[in-house]
């Protein structure tokens, strides 16, 4: 990163879009797919990822719970094969590092009147546009918003997996992702956490989300072979968070008719 060298980010971006297209696409037609599962036991479920894959976004649009409209938590402009109204999402997919799918314009290009040169004008909100890129087949009806000069390519939509993500999540898409993210904290009874290590160089990434947790006295359920570990850690730094470990890995906890919420 400090060389702008972004061919590491590039080779994991096309890395991401093979496997949704290969996996992805097929998990969420699977009738057995444990994530199929999991929707269907909470079907008002809210998500909150740091991942950058599709996955959770083509389960949901196969069940018609979420469209690129609003699903990523903020207004997303796009075009469409065809003049098919569609409502708001049901669900919302919340990328806290960023998606391969979305794209922030953060300057308009305008010409004055009377003027012969075209202006750069900087937004003080950034507006984004939904663009799959390689994935567009699996969006249908939805298609790329027509790029302009504002265009992003993948490997520049997503927050590097670098230690120190501090500026990256300043400003911009990230900002506005984190205030939904604990509005829906806020507004939840409980929170699942599955396969999170919460490792101590990411804290500015998770931090704010548990300490959203606390301040509501939520329960976070912590879905992991490691999970007893990571809350004794948890604890141990001063997290005020009600951590509950549940040591599975995410198919076990499905298979076992997800332990601790089975009570929901």
């Amino acid at each position: 990163m400090k060389r702008h060298d972004l061919d590491p980010v590039r080779r994991l971006v096309e890395v991401i879009q093979m496997a949704d297209a290969s996996f992805g696409a097929a998990e969420a037609t699977a009738t057995t797919s444990p994530y199929g599962l999991l929707l269907d036991r909470f079907p008002d479920a809210q998500f909150i990822s740091f991942n950058y894959d599709a996955l959770l976004e083509l389960l949901l649009l196969k069940r018609g719970l979420w469209n690129p409209l609003d699903g990523f938590g903020v207004p997303a402009e796009m075009e469409k094969a065809n003049d098919q109204e569609n409502g708001s999402s049901k669900t919302l997919v919340i990328h806290l590092h960023g998606t391969t799918l979305l794209y922030s314009v953060r300057f308009e290009v305008k010409r004055e009147s009377g003027s012969r040169w075209p202006m750069i004008q900087h937004r003080d909100e950034p507006r984004f546009v939904f663009d799959p890129d390689a994935l567009a087949v699996l969006f249908i009806p939805f298609q790329r918003g027509l790029p302009g000069l504002a265009y992003q390519h993948p490997e520049f939509r997503i927050i590097a997996p670098i230690p120190d993500k501090r500026e990256a999540l300043t400003g911009g898409y990230a900002e506005l992702a984190y205030r939904r993210a604990v509005d829906l904290i806020h507004s939840a009874s409980d929170v699942v956490v599955i396969g999170y290590r919460f490792a101590d160089c990411d804290r500015v990434s998770f931090q704010p989300l548990l300490a959203a947790a606390a301040a509501a006295s939520i329960p976070v359920w912590m879905i992991d072979p490691e999970a007893g570990d990571i809350a004794g850690r948890l604890a141990a730094s001063g997290e005020l968070v009600r951590a509950v470990a549940i040591p599975m890995t995410f198919q076990q906890w499905v298979a076992y008719g997800f332990p601790g919420l089975s009570r929901a």
